[in-house]
């Protein structure tokens, strides 16, 4: 049977040290690229109607998930403008643009719905697009699509 030496005590104890501060560096970095799972969603055309009880136009905004992961909210976020505007990105957060956070819990490959009555008077043109946010804060959009009173 070998025997351990004293002098050879620093060397292992840095081998195992550094072996497992390796593994936990490791399982903490999978852990952040996947904290809150993939999320994917589309924005699709909206339908929209003459109000009755309102100058304007009772909108139905939809969106699609391709794949949904940890999110807190979901919904269109678009904005309106009278005459040309240079910033027309809808972006959540952003003063100009106005959230519509939808209420159903959303299903992978389902269509899901809002309706919204907008005023003429608000604005003539604006942009829209699908957004979700994540647990983690991140915001993921869908493509910035466009409608108009004209």
């Amino acid at each position: 049977m070998k025997q351990f030496s004293l002098s050879s005590l620093p060397a292992l104890l840095l081998t195992a040290f550094l072996i497992v501060g390796l593994g936990d560096s490791c399982k903490k970095s999978k852990a952040a690229d996947s904290d809150d799972g993939e999320t994917q969603i589309v924005t699709l055309d909206v339908d929209y109607v003459a109000a009755r009880d309102v100058y304007g136009e009772k909108y139905t905004f939809k969106v699609r998930f391709d794949a949904i992961g940890d999110i807190t909210e979901y919904g269109i976020v678009y904005k309106p403008w009278i005459g040309e505007k240079t910033n027309k990105t809808p972006e959540v957060g952003d003063a100009e643009s106005l959230r519509l956070p939808f209420t159903a819990s959303p299903v992978v490959g389902a269509v899901e719905t809002e309706d919204i009555t907008l005023r003429f008077a608000d604005f003539n043109d604006a942009n829209y697009r699908a957004y979700a946010i994540t647990k983690s804060g991140k915001i993921i959009y869908g493509e910035i699509l466009y409608i108009s009173f004209a």
